[in-house]
């Protein structure tokens, strides 16, 4: 999303930025799934 040069989305991308930075639990959150930590994770990478 955010390599979409929308003009409409832009504002919800900021915003979305915004509240992760300002919530740590959400970039926690974010990171960690980006990691791999969560969801389905083979045994071999835990």
């Amino acid at each position: 999303m955010t390599a979409n040069p929308s003009p409409l989305l832009r504002p919800l991308r900021s915003l979305g930025l915004l509240a992760a930075d300002h919530a740590g639990w959400l970039q926690a959150w974010l990171v960690g799934g980006a990691m791999g930590f969560r969801g389905d994770v083979p045994e071999l990478c835990r």
